[in-house]
């Protein structure tokens, strides 16, 4: 109990890790909330049975595919800030436009930039939390980052779901996409408290 304690001391202490935490935590609400209508937006909205519902999934993959390229070849380059802050407002953009077309094709390139940017940010955002905390409190960190993670994301999906019950899909996923947006104000906002550097803020562990 004493470990924990200090584990939630340490992550809540850190003014970079509270920005990191609450934007892993709002993205996983909102942003990945989509895949839980995305049925219903082929079928209703596209026209579209189960293959078209495949390709809309692949879409987002691929898209994950061309992050983890990109994240490869440039995080060493340009660092985290421009990732996470990018990936932020290309996922969220990418959602809401979705949110309003009838067309399949615009639809599928839309999925492809919401996988980039969702696996831009997450990813990224991942990996700097772990290059900026000291390995003694490493386990106890990660597993309140994975807990807001994947704790929020069943309360999105609910959200979206009763959301598209009331209110048709795509208006769920435009309302869904917004707390995206503003989140991504938000980082903007508070861009300096990113590291510019992988490792770059060890020094102020406490």
């Amino acid at each position: 109990l004493t470990a924990l304690k200090e584990g939630i001391r340490y992550t809540f202490s850190r003014p970079d890790l509270r920005l990191i935490l609450a934007a892993a935590g709002l993205g996983s609400m909102f942003g990945w909330s989509y895949a839980a209508i995305l049925p219903v937006i082929a079928s209703e909205v596209f026209g579209q049975d189960a293959a078209g519902l495949g390709y809309l999934y692949s879409a987002v993959g691929i898209g994950a595919l061309a992050a983890t390229v990109l994240i490869s070849l440039f995080i060493h380059v340009i660092g985290p800030r421009p990732y996470i802050i990018g990936g932020s407002i290309l996922s969220g953009l990418a959602l809401f436009s979705f949110s309003f077309t009838r067309d399949f094709t615009l639809g599928l390139g839309l999925m492809f930039f919401t996988g980039l940017g969702l696996i831009l940010q997450f990813s990224v955002m991942n990996s700097t939390v772990q290059h900026t905390i000291r390995d003694a409190v490493r386990g106890r960190v990660m597993s309140i980052y994975v807990t807001i993670f994947r704790g929020a994301a069943p309360f999105g999906a609910f959200l979206a779901g009763a959301l598209g019950d009331r209110l048709g899909a795509q208006l769920s996923v435009r309302i869904m996409a917004l707390p995206m947006l503003l989140t991504a104000g938000f980082l903007i906002a508070r861009r300096r408290i990113i590291p510019r550097r992988l490792g770059e803020i060890d020094d102020l562990d406490v």
